[in-house]
């Protein structure tokens, strides 16, 4: 009969209609931890940015250091150098040194005998 067909087509209805509801909170649900996985992924990039911004920083630093430390070096070298110079110049004089004792001794010697 009719009534049983609208009856059977309103059950069938409500059926569909009920599902719809599931699927639509079923999906709200998805959406809703989606956006907070990409709120977790939102916030690693940015503490990757940080990381990766502190990398640079620190690298940029150390470059600083390098360049000094180079410099240093090159300073320690240059004075090494001088040093050396000296030690050639004072053994030089020194030699010279013991020259002229040896002539006054040699001259006093003449001198006294």
């Amino acid at each position: 009969t009719l009534a049983k067909q609208s009856e059977a087509a309103a059950r069938e209805i409500k059926s569909l209609i009920d599902n719809s509801l599931e699927l639509m909170t079923a999906s709200a649900q998805a959406a809703a931890s989606a956006g907070g996985d990409m709120g977790k992924v939102e916030q690693s990039i940015a503490g990757l940015t940080r990381t990766i911004s502190d990398i640079a920083h620190a690298s940029s630093g150390q470059s600083v250091e390098i360049g000094e430390s180079q410099i240093a070096v090159e300073q320690l070298a240059q004075i090494t150098q001088m040093n050396a110079a000296l030690v050639d110049e004072s053994t030089a004089a020194s030699a010279a040194l013991n020259q002229q004792a040896q002539a006054l001794e040699d001259a006093v010697n003449v001198l006294m005998g």
